[in-house]
């Protein structure tokens, strides 16, 4: 079965939300240790082109973290890659 799906993190430096999407392969708490930063939410991203429009689909959590996927991360996602720009 292929699983389309990535991981993700999203923290605020202060600035900006900033938003680190990595294989499934690794730990979210190993990326947050090595950037050593402070998430705010992770979990899981799909992405998904819905008539031309491509959409950041979030789910899940972190276990390794202890942190929820949020449903306005859908939103930072898509604006940090500037998917849809013309």
């Amino acid at each position: 079965m292929f699983d389309r799906k990535a991981k993700y993190i999203i923290w605020d430096d202060g600035l900006n939300d900033c938003v680190m999407i990595f294989s499934n392969h690794l730990a979210h708490a190993n990326i947050a240790m090595a950037l050593n930063i402070t998430p705010d939410s992770a979990g899981f991203v799909e992405f998904v082109d819905q008539n031309g429009k491509i959409t950041a689909i979030v789910s899940g959590e972190s276990v390794s973290l202890k942190l929820s996927s949020r449903p306005e991360d859908s939103r930072l996602i898509e604006r940090d890659f500037e998917f849809n720009k013309k």
